[in-house]
């Protein structure tokens, strides 16, 4: 049983949504939309999984194999957002990226630090070359 406290050196993914507006070719990057949800910025935490078993946790979740990135939860604290443990029956790895202030919605500030300071685990498959 994973302990609902997220450490600071536990790593977070996100499956990026098969959708073009979450790329930016002109630029090779991804856009913040990458980290707005407005049901809550749904992450997996690594529980003491590889980066491997994680890529193949979600592609048993997912249809379509997504874009993934990852983020240290040390990382999500600083730029002042708050990482919480929200399993589900399905998924005991399932958390949630709120705002410090408990709000589901992140501050666009603090949106574009996320994006900056993620890593790109897997390209996008719109995610042109």
């Amino acid at each position: 049983m994973l302990s609902l406290h997220i450490e600071d050196n536990e790593i977070l993914y996100r499956a990026i949504p098969d959708k073009p507006n979450m790329w930016k070719p002109e630029l090779d990057r991804l856009t913040t939309a990458v980290f707005k949800d407005s049901h809550g910025l749904s992450v997996d935490r690594d529980g003491h999984r590889n980066e491997q078993q994680v890529i193949i946790d979600f592609d048993k979740r997912f249809s379509n194999k997504r874009g993934i990135v990852s983020i240290l939860t040390k990382t999500c604290r600083e730029i002042g957002t708050k990482p919480i443990a929200k399993p589900e029956e399905d998924n005991i790895y399932h958390a949630e990226i709120y705002d410090t202030d408990g709000s589901i919605k992140i501050k666009n500030s603090k949106v574009k630090k996320l994006r900056d300071a993620c890593n790109i685990v897997r390209r996008p498959p719109f995610a042109k070359l």
